[in-house]
């Protein structure tokens, strides 16, 4: 967060204490980003708790005018382009995402009236334009028909189209995507056996150079550089 901060406002002066450095941080960057929106995205915020423990708590602090948009995607395309894209098992990371819209849900219950709006990510990339002018008109700025128009619409399906996904869903995640609007042909994996009910995960096609230097680097490079600027700014 000191690094994004000295890129983003070089200005402001970092404080020692871990409290401060996240409230007054997140203030810098608004104040100075905001014109008239700073838009900020990370899908990582409903992986843990604490993240939206932070934001609840800086929406009492904070003068700011805030919205939070919460996109949710069907289960199936979320688990097959992780598949792709990180090499994770869908049979495993399905309970993943079921974890992450609880955590929505009861976000969306503690949120104050009028400041969130949910989107399906299916309906977003069928009509862009439509749903970013709806989005631009809640954050209370006019619609521009640039915002969302490199929007890909290709995506949505290829799970459906990929003969090496098979992924039966667990009932609980069934449930999660029914109760966000999905119907139950959304959900249904096409047989790709002949035989109804069985289920296989996605094999790890990708073997690439990049997605072993990009899990060398999560897993042991960034941990290792966090530890020692923790240490670095502890000792200075």
């Amino acid at each position: 967060m000191i690094e994004l901060l000295a890129r983003c406002v070089p200005d402001f002066d970092p404080p020692r204490d871990a409290e401060a450095l996240v409230f007054e941080g997140w203030e810098a960057m608004c104040r100075a980003l905001a014109r008239p929106v700073f838009f900020e995205k990370s899908p990582q915020f409903l992986a843990n708790w604490a993240a939206l423990a932070l934001i609840l708590e800086w929406l009492e602090r904070t003068e700011c005018d805030v919205r939070i948009v919460g996109l949710v995607r069907n289960p199936h395309g979320t688990l097959h382009s992780a598949a792709r894209l990180f090499g994770t098992d869908p049979r495993t990371r399905q309970f993943g995402w079921l974890d992450t819209h609880r955590n929505l849900l009861a976000f969306e219950q503690m949120l104050p009236a009028g400041i969130y709006m949910r989107v399906r990510y299916e309906t977003l990339v069928a009509d862009a334009r439509a749903t970013f002018a709806e989005i631009c008109r809640f954050a209370g700025v006019p619609p521009d028909d640039r915002v969302g128009a490199g929007t890909r619409s290709g995506s949505t399906e290829k799970w459906r189209r990929d003969p090496a996904y098979r992924l039966v869903l667990d009932p609980a995640v069934r449930q999660m995507a029914g109760h966000l609007g999905y119907a139950a042909e959304d959900l249904e994996c096409p047989d790709r056996t002949g035989r109804e009910g069985t289920a296989a995960a996605l094999p790890v096609r990708r073997r690439s150079l990049r997605l072993w230097v990009n899990r060398c680097r999560d897993r042991y490079l960034q941990p290792g550089l966090l530890r020692l600027r923790g240490r670095f700014r502890i000792g200075r």
